[in-house]
């Protein structure tokens, strides 16, 4: 019967090829929220030093 085992092997490629793309999608969103906070970090570094020289210019 070889139309049973290779309708066997696709799905198992199917479960595998899905398995594998949500991994990956995983591990992007993952770096997407890494990204994200670093990113956040930076923002709120430049807003501090902004605050500091305005607040220092001020009289």
């Amino acid at each position: 019967m070889p139309e049973f085992t290779e309708s066997c092997d696709f799905y198992s490629n199917l479960l595998l090829g899905t398995n594998s793309g949500l991994r990956n999608m995983f591990d992007a969103v993952q770096g997407w929220s890494h990204g994200f906070s670093d990113l956040q970090e930076g923002v709120l570094l430049q807003l501090l030093i902004y605050l500091e020289v305005v607040l220092v210019e001020l009289p």
